[in-house]
């Protein structure tokens, strides 16, 4: 790069100055925040222990197929049902 007689910097080349007034400004990432996102998880339910449990949870594999309360809600929305988390998978 030199710089000509103005003080501007030109490419060895001969192309166009560089000029200083033309910077690049950053562009701003826009950060979405999505209030409508649900924290709803599928669990399974035991009708009989009243307990919920996340699927891939050891016990489901025990469960009788007619005891299962198969949920698609949140945590809090399966406590207000009546259940309770297991003790296995915490969900």
């Amino acid at each position: 790069m030199n710089l000509n007689a103005t003080g501007e910097s030109k490419a060895q080349d001969g192309s166009a100055p560089y000029s200083s007034s033309a910077a690049v400004t950053p562009q701003k990432q826009e950060t979405t925040t999505d209030t409508n996102v649900s924290l709803e998880t599928s669990y399974i339910g035991n009708k009989n222990a009243k307990k919920f449990h996340y699927p891939d949870c050891r016990s489901v594999k025990q469960m009788s197929e007619h005891n299962k309360d198969y949920m698609n809600c949140t945590r809090d929305d399966a406590i207000a049902r009546g259940y309770a988390g297991c003790n296995s998978g915490n969900p």
